[in-house]
């Protein structure tokens, strides 16, 4: 069918060059080269694929990488697009490695090529035609197809980065579990096979799957370390596993000494790094406040100058472009906190709540400001509603942990094995949560489980306390474990307790800023609000020069004010996310969109300034 309508797109190129039509000669001009480069392509597959049709009919199902690679086989065979795909092929083997994910570099060059032939198809047509029809600048369009050759290296590189900063975030604790357990004489290969089993380190789970893998195919399992090592992109955890690894073949050395030295580095570091972060989550907070306080009154501010439809698109895209901001901030919040999020999972019901307020809203009349800051504000609150209990029994375990381990560790040292002293320890008050939590793990031995599985049937919810109850059981399924293994669990748990509590005092005063900022967005948008009214009720004939051509748009105050509750809605997430590790506090930004929203109604009655 393409092949017959070359004719004709012949003739009517010729037709519109007589015309003097360029536009028309560019559009069948490109139309003539696309049917050419197709029936050249047929005539390629014709010799490659003997039948009765040069060109298998394709379905729209049927166009798949696979599929694509079979009909378009003889043209990535060709000299250059084969040496292309050697190169990608070689690029993309180390970046396999260190990302450890399972991808073929044969399969992922192939498909480089295939992507790039596909999209200068595409491309470089329409890169044609918009310079031609539109501005001659947009022929850049045609460079795009180039970004194929080096897709998979980027998101090889990515998954290699999320990687290394998902085990750095699990590793001090990691470390101090890996030196108490080999005390224990548990050993690293063991630990981190438990760990594979278990939901307590999402990342360090992943590492553990690997080597059981390896050791499954045969491997032995300082080998699987050692092959684990050889290529992790985290400069901290490569160093800990080759160091167990040579500590364990060279026999000389106690390899428990070594891991729970090697804790103790891991756990300067990061404490370390906690000090750094509340260094820099106080800039990180303040430039969040200049951000969110200054876009609101920028956009009130172009509508002096700015004719109303514009003034009004351009506070549109700022209101758009708030979220994004925000959400940069709260990624590099997350880049920077040297311990991970332990938030409760969001409630279904956030967006419901949400939704039928800023209905409500709308119902009855409320400007745009009223139904977005109702639904964030009444979202957001319920969801803190739901989630509080979660919270509440997390908190008051991770306080319990440890005078527990205090009295676990008195109870070894009269002799008293590990499950006994659980049930003697439930005789002492340590609070609602946690006395409630060791009243369930001793119900299920008392029903027969052992203390490892009592352990993993109970719903812990901090990860510190799974941790330790994850040891605990391991210790007396062994049969290992003294006095000192115990000691060794108390003062990691207190140390880490201890440092985390130093780093939370060391960021409350960035919450200042939380309260401070929506009283100061308010008076900046109150403040240009009259600035406003004066400037509309100077007449023209009052305004000389310059100043002559100043409009106010209609109704600014409206969509100033739903970029001021946005900028507070925003500024709550972050300083969530800053204080509580996870954004999924969302009490802390309900209160605010809530609270800037009282102020907004009281606004009128401000003093003027």
């Amino acid at each position: 069918m393409i092949q017959r309508a070359i004719i004709p797109l012949s003739a009517l190129l010729a037709l519109a060059a007589v015309s003097g039509r360029p536009h028309l000669f560019a559009i069948l001009a490109i139309s003539l080269a696309v049917a050419l480069c197709w029936r050249r392509l047929a005539r390629v597959m014709s010799r490659a694929r003997p039948g009765p049709s040069s060109l298998p009919r394709i379905r729209i199902s049927d166009i798949r990488p696979g599929r694509l690679v079979q009909l378009l086989g003889p043209v990535l065979d060709m000299p250059g697009f084969r040496d292309v795909r050697n190169a990608i092929e070689q690029g993309v083997k180390p970046h396999i490695l260190r990302s450890g994910t399972a991808e073929n570099p044969r399969l992922l060059g192939t498909r480089s090529v295939l992507y790039l032939v596909l999209s200068v198809m595409v491309m470089a047509p329409a890169g044609a035609a918009l310079a031609l029809l539109v501005d001659p600048a947009l022929a850049a369009v045609a460079v795009l197809p180039a970004a194929a050759l080096g897709a998979y290296q980027v998101m090889l590189r990515s998954r290699t980065s999320d990687r290394r900063s998902a085990i750095e975030g699990e590793l001090a604790p990691f470390a101090a579990m890996a030196g108490i357990m080999e005390s224990a004489s548990v050993s690293l290969f063991s630990t981190m096979s438990m760990i594979s089993k278990s939901g307590i380190f999402p990342a360090m789970r992943k590492e553990g799957r690997r080597i059981s893998d390896m050791a499954s195919l045969g491997m032995s399992p300082t080998d699987a370390l050692m092959d684990l090592a050889a290529s992790h992109p985290n400069p901290s955890f490569r160093d800990l596993i080759s160091g167990y690894v040579s500590s364990f073949n060279t026999g000389g050395a106690d390899t428990a000494a070594y891991l729970q030295g090697q804790a103790g580095r891991v756990f300067r570091s990061m404490q370390s790094r906690m000090s750094s972060y509340a260094r820099q989550a106080e800039g990180m907070a303040q430039v969040m406040l200049v951000i969110m306080m200054l876009v609101p009154m920028m956009g009130l501010s172009m509508t002096f100058f700015a004719s109303g439809h514009h003034a009004q698109s351009l506070m549109l895209v700022m209101l758009v472009a708030l979220p994004l901001v925000a959400a940069v901030m709260v990624w590099l919040a997350h880049s920077r906190q040297p311990v991970s999020s332990e938030g409760a999972a969001v409630s279904i019901w956030i967006l419901p709540a949400g939704a039928a307020c800023s209905i409500l809203a709308y119902m009855l009349g409320g400007q745009i400001w009223e139904m977005i800051g109702s639904g964030v504000a009444a979202g957001c609150i319920t969801n803190a509603v739901l989630t509080r209990r979660y919270l509440a029994r997390a908190a008051g375990v991770e306080a319990a942990l440890p005078e527990f381990m205090r009295q676990m560790t008195r109870l070894r040292n009269i002799g008293i094995d590990v499950g006994r002293s659980i049930g003697m320890a439930r005789e002492t008050a340590f609070g609602g949560p946690f006395d409630a939590l060791l009243a369930g793990i001793h119900r299920r031995m008392a029903a027969g489980e052992p203390l490892e599985a009592a352990v993993a049937g109970s719903d812990i919810p901090s990860r510190n306390a799974r941790i330790v109850f994850l040891m605990l059981g391991k210790i007396h399924e062994s049969g290992g474990g003294t006095a000192k293994t115990l000691d060794d669990i108390t003062r990691w748990v207190t140390e880490y307790a201890d440092a985390k509590k130093e780093m939370v005092a060391s960021l409350r005063g960035s919450l200042m800023t939380a309260f401070v900022g929506p009283v100061l967005m308010v008076m900046m948008s109150a403040i240009s609000d009259r600035m406003a009214e004066e400037f509309g009720s100077i007449g023209p004939s009052h305004l000389g020069g310059a100043l002559g051509s100043i409009s106010i748009a209609p109704d600014p105050l409206g969509l100033s004010q739903a970029l001021t509750v946005v900028a507070s809605a925003c500024m709550g997430v972050v300083l969530s996310k800053i204080n509580y590790y996870s954004a999924r506090h969302t009490l802390f930004t309900g209160i605010i969109t809530a609270s800037t929203m009282g102020l907004i109604y009281a606004a009128p009655y401000f003093p003027d300034f």
